[in-house]
């Protein structure tokens, strides 16, 4: 009779632990399910943030060009002369080397 007591009382303890562990991890399960829908929702809100701000940027490069290309349209040879400047007559340019001429004079130098 004792032992069926003690067999008794041993599967009642370990129900219990198995309920406690399930709850347990019942409640962990929904706090992480909570924590990972709020980081989504707050990753679309931010998302839809920045594809705002990037609308914005982008009217604000549209206006800066038409800007430019009002002003450029109106810079011509008569403007540039009244303002003092002139063409010179003679033109030299000044070339930069590359990373490949600069390997070419070495091997070549070699």
């Amino acid at each position: 009779m004792k032992n069926k007591k003690r067999q008794s009382s041993n599967i009642l303890i370990l129900e219990r632990r198995c309920i406690v562990s399930l709850g347990a991890m019942l409640f962990i399960l929904a706090g992480l399910y909570v924590y990972f829908v709020m980081f989504s929702v707050s990753h679309v809100v931010a998302r839809e943030e920045f594809i705002s701000q990037g609308e914005k940027l982008a009217e604000q490069v549209s206006e800066v060009e038409r800007e430019y290309l009002t002003h450029s349209r109106s810079l011509t040879e008569v403007y540039a002369h009244s303002l003092g400047f002139f063409e010179v007559a003679s033109k030299s340019f000044v070339e930069r080397s590359t990373v490949a001429s600069v390997s070419n004079t070495l091997s070549n130098a070699r």
